[in-house]
């Protein structure tokens, strides 16, 4: 059994890494708040699973803290219920641990940590995003919920700042290429700012909308914070609301405005109509084309999930729902995955490697 460190989730990018868990989650309202204490410190939190070396705890600002078994107290009830903090109180503890160098605004349902000055540019696209978001599923029969935590999101001033936090978080993807990512394990979203001239703006707003789809789908029900979720499923969610057309389809409603232009255009170079490689199969059954070939497997993720969406928007309704209510904190093998998928899509993975590109490409 791997341990809880190599467990939880974590998202660079989108980046995900989950294996296995001890024991199954229980609904939040349900939860009973503990006590556990390691030395000198103290751990509030309701008990999410645990096993021989460590305990889960989800805490009241919505993180998740691992506590190593070995020097700790037993879990101590305290409530009989879980209660999340309040907005304000939450929105006081980010004021005290970023500093006067930062403002934390409240939006309907984010809080946003921005540099002094900056609400409109920083705050407003995440509540957006947001609402959005929840308007495309909803009128496409998926079911969304309320999050039970304010959404928490922080926008650094500098690429110096962001790379001290990225080590913090995940030291493995701390290079240059990463500019935001959203962490299941803090339910945070950091990202810098990133507006200076057009092409920065561009920049900024789409890293904005993909880290805000990552964290409004795994606080909603599309994705689950708790169990391992397929790569390809959550980067090509991410990747196919960064255009126009799927995050402001109101003012942009034609199908090419629904393409996302850099993997459109990357696709178009690799694939030809009516011919299969297999990407798909192994995207479907793995995450390792992530880790090979990144810009292979976010191309083909965006496609596979644009394709799905747009020309089976049911059945994509339906292994939305499928993956999403799979049992907390269990590994999700690659047969698993493979029959999930081959259940809602079918097991024809060259003639749907072939309709994809043909849909694309032609």
């Amino acid at each position: 059994m791997k341990t809880f460190l190599q467990l939880l989730p974590a998202v660079s990018l989108g980046l995900i890494a989950l294996t296995q868990a001890a024991t199954a989650q229980q609904a939040l309202h349900t939860m009973q708040t503990v006590k556990l204490e390691r030395g000198a410190k103290q751990y509030i939190g309701a008990l999410l699973a645990e096993d021989a070396d460590n305990y889960v705890l989800l805490q009241r600002d919505g993180r998740m803290k691992v506590v190593s078994r070995s020097g700790s107290s037993h879990p101590t009830p305290l409530l009989d219920s879980f209660a999340p903090f309040t907005a304000q109180t939450m929105q006081e503890a980010l004021k005290a641990e970023f500093g006067k160098e930062y403002e934390v605004s409240q939006t309907e349902h984010y809080l946003v940590v921005h540099p002094v000055g900056k609400a409109k540019q920083c705050a407003d696209p995440f509540e957006e995003q947001y609402i959005n978001a929840r308007q495309y599923f909803e009128i496409r029969g998926v079911p969304t919920r309320n999050p039970d935590f304010p959404l928490v999101a922080v926008v650094l001033n500098t690429r110096g700042e962001f790379d001290r936090f990225l080590e913090n978080y995940q030291p493995e993807n701390a290079h240059d290429q990463v500019l935001g990512y959203y962490s299941p394990r803090s339910n945070r979203t950091i990202t810098y700012d990133q507006s200076r001239g057009r092409s920065g703006e561009r920049n900024n707003m789409e890293t904005l909308i993909h880290e805000a789809t990552h964290q409004i789908a795994f606080n909603t029900g599309i994705h689950s914070r708790f169990s391992p979720m397929p790569r390809w499923f959550t980067e090509g969610l991410a990747t196919m609301f960064e255009a126009p057309g799927v995050h402001s389809s109101v003012t942009h409603p034609n199908l090419q405005q629904r393409f996302n232009k850099k993997w459109l255009s990357y696709i178009r170079s690799k694939a030809r109509p009516g011919e299969s490689t297999g990407v798909l199969a192994d995207l479907i059954s793995s995450d390792e084309l992530f880790r090979s070939n990144p810009e292979k497997a976010y191309g083909y993720a965006w496609a596979l999930t644009f394709y799905l969406a747009e020309t089976q928007p049911e059945k994509y309704a339906q292994y939305v729902r499928r993956v999403s209510q799979r049992t907390h904190f269990r590994d999700y093998s690659s047969q698993a995955r493979i029959e999930d998928f081959a259940r809602v899509f079918g097991n024809d993975f060259t003639d749907l490697e072939a309709r994809v590109s043909r849909f694309l490409v032609e």
